[in-house]
Parts: C-alpha cells; structure tokens; sequence
C-alpha cells in the first residue's frame, strides 16, 4: 500500500525513522545506553525529580514564584555543572548528519 498511497509512504517513514519500527515511538530510558554526553540529563532529571510533587500545595502566588525560582536555579546549575556543551554538539552534529543522509 505504500508504494501506492502517499500518505501511507510518508506515514510508514515516520514510524520506520522516527518511530524505531513502532508507532507510539519505542522510548529506551536506560540511560547507559544513551552517548555519554546526553546522560547527564538523565541523571539531573532524576535527582530533581522529587523536587517536583509538594505534599502540601500551595495556593500563594508568592509562595509558588519562589519554590519555582529556586528549582529553576538548580536545574541550570546542575546543567552547567553536568552537560560538556562540546561533546553534545558533536553528538548533535552526528544525529543531524545521519537524520538527512538517510532521508537524502
């Protein structure tokens, strides 16, 4: 049916490329299996992941623009603690290279 019908090509390219052969996508959340350069991204998200439920929600507007404030502030330090900017570019650059080679 692909060869014959447009939308089923471009719909088959999408699941095939983008998808990893399945549609929803296949997510792989092993971070060891990420390039070493994203990993840290992985691992920020999981130390502040607690940060994120409040076991008593406030309802203070005030309140809420400084716990947002400080999460923010940690988040970005630990990223510029903890991301090589260099080494994700290059992986970056790869993906893309590899993104347009194959739909080349």
């Amino acid at each position: 049916m692909t060869e014959h019908h447009e939308v089923a090509e471009v719909l088959d390219d999408l699941i095939q490329k983008d998808g990893a052969g399945s549609w929803p996508p296949n997510a792989n959340h092993r971070s060891l299996s990420w390039p070493v350069p994203l990993r840290p991204y992985q691992e920020i998200q999981v130390e502040l992941a607690s940060l994120l439920p409040q076991e008593n929600p406030s309802l203070d507007d005030q309140l809420n623009t400084v716990r947002i404030a400080e999460y923010r502030q940690q988040f970005q330090s630990l990223l510029r603690e903890g991301v090589n900017i260099a080494k994700l570019k290059k992986v970056r650059d790869a993906a893309t290279t590899t993104v347009c080679d194959e739909r080349s």
